[in-house]
């Protein structure tokens, strides 16, 4: 199954959304500090990153840029996840690449199907929803 970095300064987060893909057969790669995100990513060559958007010392989107610059990381699929629901918000994820754009609160299990449909093989370039 899929390797799936889960990034959020929230530890309730990271830990319900790490039992949601494990339950699936996932492997899960947690991380609460954004500063580490960067080495770990190229250490752990993840398929799909999950990344809050307002974290302590660093955002989403800055953190989302900084792993595009990384050619290794480039082509992995990023996905933010932020309680800020507003237009503004999912309108610059899907200007910036962002695959896709989650809400909070949010059901674990629908996360999971939506990031599995993401990395599911043949499915083409994603949009952030």
């Amino acid at each position: 199954m899929a390797r799936i970095m889960i990034v959020d300064d929230e530890r309730h987060i990271i830990e319900t959304l790490g039992l949601a893909f494990k339950s699936r057969g996932h492997e899960t790669i947690s991380l609460s500090d954004p500063a580490t995100v960067l080495s770990a990513a190229m250490r752990e060559r993840p398929d799909v990153i999950i990344l809050d958007l307002l974290m302590p010392g660093l955002d989403g989107y800055k953190l989302y840029h900084d792993l595009m610059a990384d050619e290794l990381l480039a082509s992995t699929p990023v996905a933010i996840i932020t309680g800020h629901s507003g237009p503004l918000y999912k309108r610059i994820s899907r200007e910036i690449g962002i695959a896709l754009h989650l809400t909070k609160p949010f059901n674990p299990l629908e996360v999971v199907k939506r990031i599995e449909k993401l990395i599911a093989p043949g499915s083409g370039s994603a949009r952030a929803d």
